[in-house]
């Protein structure tokens, strides 16, 4: 299992990396504008890709297990709460 994840490990380093120069050409092309459709999409599959990447570094490094994540409370929506 462990070799598989460094597999994957290394295919998303890939592709985060030219998934990001991907994003750096669509921003010269706009002339640094961010606000488009293109830039958006790619910006957005970019943030999938490192999201996965963190899990599964997290998940090589022993640090997942089954109920590792905790749910948080909501924050307090006033200074009464707070307290």
């Amino acid at each position: 299992m462990t070799q598989d994840l460094e597999k994957r490990l290394e295919v998303l380093r890939i592709a985060i990396e030219d998934l990001r120069g991907e994003l750096n050409r669509t921003i010269a092309q706009h002339q640094g504008n961010l606000n488009n459709l293109e830039t958006y999409d790619i910006s957005e599959r970019l943030d999938e890709l490192v999201a996965e990447y963190l899990r599964l570094t997290e998940r090589l490094n022993g640090a997942y297990e089954r109920g590792y994540y905790v749910k948080l409370k909501p924050n307090p929506t006033n200074k009464e709460a707070a307290r």
